[in-house]
C-alpha cells in the first residue's frame, strides 16, 4: 500500500467538484435546510479586513496576465494548449448542456476532412502528476495556471470548428519531448510501483534523450492519483461523445476522402477508379458512392454506426468472372482477408474505423494488378 509523505493539493473532493465539462449539481443532502443562511449575519454588519494575496495566488495571477499579453496564432495549431468552453457538435450545433468549466487540451494533429483534433487532456493539479504526466515548466513561456500538466494517459479528440482560447504554446522541441515521452509510455516496461512518491516531481530523460519533468510512478492501493486519473478519464467522456457525433455527421467528408485515397493508389500503379455509369444498371440509378477499381472489382463506399461509433464500410463484388483477394492490414497484422468470386452469394464487407490507420490491399483482375490503399494516406 502506497503511503503519503504529505497531503496533495487540492484534496480529491475539491478536484472532483472542479472537473472540466458538463455542470453537475452538487449533492447537498448532508447540509440541513437554511443552515447556511441562518449562520450568515446581515450584510451591513459584515466587516471584511484587507488581507494580502498569498504568493501562490499572486503567481497564478501573474501567469494569467502574461498569457493575455502574449500573441498566439488565431487558428488552431499543433503544440497549442487550448481551452474548450463549449462542446461543438455537428454543424456548430449548440451543446445540449453548458460546459461550466473548460476542457484544456494539448493539440497534436488535426484529423483530415474534419474539425477534429487529436490531443491529450491537460490539468492544473501538478501535485497529482504521475510517471506519464508531462509537467509544463516555466521555461515553456507564457502559460495559464490551468495548463499544469499533459495527461499522456488520457488522449482525446476535440471538435474545434471555431478558434479556441490559447492558454500556452509548446515549441517544436518541447512537442518532440512530449512525443518521446508518449513513445516511452507505449513501449517501455511499466515503472516499479515501489518508487511511488505522490506529490513529488522529478526531472528525467526519455529513452530518446529528451529532458522532461514528470511525477513518480503510480503506486498501489492508497495512492490518491489512482482516483484522480479515474475522475479525469470519466470527465473527458463528453469530449469523446461529441467527437463521435462529428464523425457520424461528417460521413460524406470521410467517404470523399476514402475515394480520393483509392484513386491516388490506383493511379500510382497505372490503373483506374471510375464511377459506375447509370446506363449499366437497368433496375434504377446507381448509388452515389459506387466505383469500379481496375475494371475488375465494384466498390460501394458507405458509412454506418456500430456500437455508437462511425465506421466506414467498403463492400466489394467482382465484375463478371474476375477473381482476386482483398486484405486489410493494421501495421503488419492481417485483420481481414476476402476472396472474390469464390462464393458469389457472400457479401464482402471491409470495416474501417476512420480514426485509425490501415492499409487495404486489392490484388487480382486481368491483367493482374495490386493496389495498396493507405488510410489515412501517408503525408
Amino acid at each position: 500500500m502506497t503511503k503519503l509523505r504529505r497531503s496533495l493539493w487540492p484534496p480529491l473532493p475539491v478536484v472532483a467538484t472542479n472537473l472540466p465539462g458538463i455542470l453537475v449539481p452538487v449533492m447537498t443532502e448532508d447540509i440541513p435546510p437554511n443552515s447556511v443562511n441562518d449562520a450568515v449575519p446581515e450584510a451591513a454588519s459584515i466587516t471584511i479586513p484587507a488581507r494580502p494575496l498569498s504568493p501562490v495566488l499572486n503567481r497564478a495571477i501573474e501567469r494569467r496576465m502574461a498569457v493575455t499579453r502574449a500573441t498566439f496564432p488565431t487558428s488552431p495549431q499543433k503544440g497549442q494548449i487550448v481551452a474548450v468552453s463549449t462542446l461543438e457538435g455537428p454543424y456548430n450545433a449548440r451543446p445540449t448542456s453548458p460546459v461550466e468549466r473548460p476542457y484544456v487540451v494539448l493539440l497534436e494533429e488535426r484529423i483530415e476532412k474534419s474539425s477534429l483534433w487529436y490531443g491529450w487532456l491537460v490539468s492544473p493539479e501538478v501535485d497529482y502528476a504521475s510517471w506519464w504526466d508531462f509537467v509544463v515548466e516555466a521555461s515553456d513561456g507564457p502559460c495559464d495556471p490551468l495548463a499544469g500538466m499533459v495527461q499522456l494517459w488520457n488522449p482525446v479528440y476535440v471538435s474545434l470548428p471555431n478558434p479556441p482560447t490559447v492558454l500556452a504554446e509548446l515549441t517544436a522541441a518541447r512537442l518532440a519531448a512530449v512525443h518521446s515521452l508518449v513513445a516511452d509510455f507505449l513501449t517501455a516496461p511499466e515503472p516499479n510501483p515501489a518508487d511511488a512518491n505522490p506529490g513529488r516531481m522529478v526531472p528525467r530523460l526519455t529513452q530518446a534523450g529528451f529532458s522532461v519533468m514528470t511525477g513518480t510512478p503510480l503506486g498501489t492501493k492508497g495512492d490518491p492519483r489512482l482516483v484522480y486519473q479515474t475522475l479525469y478519464h470519466d470527465a473527458a467522456e463528453p469530449l469523446r461523445e461529441t467527437a463521435r457525433a462529428v464523425l457520424r455527421a461528417g460521413k460524406k467528408g470521410w467517404i470523399e476522402a476514402l475515394r480520393e485515397y483509392f484513386r491516388a493508389a490506383a493511379n500510382a500503379v497505372g490503373t483506374t477508379l471510375l464511377p459506375v455509369p447509370e446506363v449499366a444498371h437497368a433496375m434504377g440509378s446507381v448509388p452515389e458512392n459506387h466505383e469500379v477499381l481496375g475494371g475488375w472489382v465494384r466498390l460501394d463506399l458507405t458509412e454506418e454506426t456500430v456500437n455508437g461509433d462511425s465506421v466506414l464500410i467498403v463492400t466489394c463484388a467482382p465484375i463478371d468472372d474476375a477473381t482476386g483477394t482483398i486484405r486489410l492490414y493494421q501495421g503488419n497484422e492481417l485483420l481481414q482477408e476476402e476472396q472474390l468470386n469464390v462464393d458469389p452469394s457472400k457479401v464482402r464487407r471491409i470495416l474501417i474505423d476512420p480514426i485509425l490507420e490501415y492499409t487495404l490491399v486489392f490484388e487480382g483482375g486481368s491483367p493482374h494488378c495490386r493496389v495498396e490503399v493507405p488510410w489515412p494516406a501517408v503525408k
